[in-house]
């Protein structure tokens, strides 16, 4: 039996007793200077490592030897097919976006759905992947000094960064933003686990939670990961960097984007994918949890089901897996949407 009493399922407004898991938390969404107060660490730890990145980018440069005559560097100059500026869009500036789209939906959906929760999480993740990501990509180009394909050419131009190739920074912080997206769809869309509480009308896949996963996968998790290759190839085409600074780009940024997506949302597979992290960890011995944010009754499927099992096991309470099954989330959505 969940830990919640049964006979509230119908109430459908837990709040008005205090029981809802939000008045449970250790701050109040409505004011939130209260959550950037509750997770101030975190915050302050992510603009350190920021500061030492500044901080480690002005120091010199290890001084490494070549010989002028070496092929490896006489690439011509390009100019990149991904500036900064770009970089920075799609780094950035496009996982904000598709935020607000996603959390507009939900919210469509899912009424009392908790945005500021998970806007402030999102962000925090984001965050602290890229301070990360640049602190460890930076370090490393001013420790290991390595000459890029074009370092000739560029050196001819008079270009800042020709010895500092290893790795590739626009490789780490796209693959460390787009990898955390990725992962935050996966988990909203629930490819990866049973309960995703992402629109659906299709009431077939309540009967298989996994069907079109590979469909809507495609979207929300191979897209962005194949755009943060598209940027890590760039590098190679414009002779600003050889294969394995790319590839050490790419191990840099997937690993911190998994790193910080972990400390602040379950894992993708988890049941409870959708929610952020704290409220996970509350509604963990909850199976109904969806009914909490739905802020409405529940639908007369939903209590006629309850009330033939009651019937059935003669006046006593269901069993575990059969109170999970018949208020599984994806059913509540599906009841919520007709």
């Amino acid at each position: 039996m969940a830990s919640f009493a049964v006979h509230r399922l119908r109430s459908g407004d837990d709040r008005d007793q205090g029981d809802h898991p939000l008045d449970k938390l250790p701050y109040n969404l409505k004011k939130p200077h209260t959550l950037l107060y509750y997770y101030a660490a975190d915050w302050v730890s992510g603009a350190v490592l920021g500061i030492l990145t500044m901080i480690v980018g002005n120091t010199k440069l290890r001084a490494r030897f070549y010989e002028l005559t070496d092929p490896s560097f006489m690439y011509p100059y390009e100019e990149d097919t991904v500036s900064v500026t770009m970089l920075i869009v799609i780094g950035v500036a496009l996982p904000l976006v598709i935020l607000a789209v996603v959390e507009a939906l939900l919210k469509y959906r899912v009424k009392s759905w908790p945005v500021v929760l998970d806007v402030h999480h999102f962000f925090l993740g984001l965050m602290q992947s890229l301070a990360l990501g640049q602190l460890i990509t930076v370090s490393l180009k001013v420790s290991v000094g390595r000459l890029r394909p074009s370092a000739f050419g560029r050196q001819t131009e008079n270009i800042h960064g020709w010895n500092m190739s290893f790795p590739s920074g626009h490789t780490s912080m796209a693959f460390g933003s787009l990898t955390y997206l990725a992962l935050f769809l996966a988990a909203k869309t629930g490819i990866f686990s049973k309960a995703g509480v992402w629109p659906s009308k299709d009431k077939i896949r309540s009967g298989d939670p996994f069907r079109g996963s590979f469909a809507i996968g495609i979207w929300v998790f191979i897209a962005p990961i194949a755009l943060a290759i598209f940027v890590g190839a760039t590098r190679l085409v414009d002779y600003a960097h050889d294969f394995s600074d790319v590839n050490a780009g790419a191990v840099i940024g997937i690993g911190c984007g998994w790193f910080a997506y972990q400390c602040n949302f379950p894992s993708v597979s988890d049941s409870l994918a959708a929610l952020p992290r704290p409220l996970a960890h509350l509604h963990r011995s909850d199976p109904d949890w969806i009914r909490y944010y739905r802020n409405e009754k529940m639908g007369e499927g939903v209590e006629d089901d309850y009330g033939a099992m009651r019937t059935a096991s003669r006046g006593r309470d269901p069993p575990r897996a059969e109170f999970a099954s018949s208020f599984s989330p994806s059913a509540d959505i599906e009841n919520g949407a007709r």
